[in-house]
């Protein structure tokens, strides 16, 4: 039986289980890098965060991070097919654990880019474009480069903590606004 994807946004946002979720980590690809955070709300409640404890040791986060997400019926995310959810098994899979449950995925990145006629299609040029209450927050490419070193770590974590809320706010905004583009929701 197929179900409409509005009354399915529909029934999520109800009771809560759409997941709304971003991670930070230390570079592009988890074997030379490592998650730093993930930030995650249900709709309409407010943002939580899970912290690693030392960069360059996740497994203690990606596990968190599949237990969390795995709690959700439906996930919303910008990239989180191509970028998150790869890195977070890809982690697992490094620590010998099984990768995510599916689930439904709202991937706005996904459901925007052939349907609108914007020049970038990243998430701070739309929520800056569709002029969201909230735009992306930028992080200096020093605090990129310091975040993993152990030391410079406890420096700069409040600063990427924020960003990935942020995001994660700033994604759900877009969420509301753009709905009524959003087609098919696929695992």
């Amino acid at each position: 039986m197929q179900v409409d994807s509005k009354m399915f946004l529909a029934l999520v946002e109800e009771t809560g289980s759409l997941m709304t979720f971003d991670i930070e980590a230390s570079g592009l690809n988890a074997d030379y890098g490592s998650m730093l955070c993930m930030s995650y709300k249900n709709f309409g409640s407010e943002v939580k965060t899970i912290v690693v404890k030392q960069p360059g040791n996740d497994e203690e986060l990606a596990l968190k991070a599949k237990e969390i997400l795995e709690s959700a019926k439906c996930w919303l995310s910008f990239n989180g097919k191509m970028f998150d959810i790869r890195f977070i098994n890809s982690s697992l899979l490094y620590y010998g654990h099984p990768p995510v449950d599916k689930r439904h995925h709202l991937d706005l990145y996904f459901q925007l880019k052939p349907k609108i006629r914007a020049s970038r299609k990243g998430l701070g040029p739309l929520a800056g474009w569709l002029k969201l209450s909230e735009g992306k927050m930028g992080v200096s490419q020093s605090v990129w480069r310091e975040a993993p070193d152990p030391v410079m770590w406890k420096e700069h974590k409040k600063t990427l903590v924020a960003r990935c809320e942020s995001d994660v706010r700033v994604l759900e905004n877009m969420y509301k606004r753009t709905k009524s583009f959003i087609g098919e929701v696929t695992r």
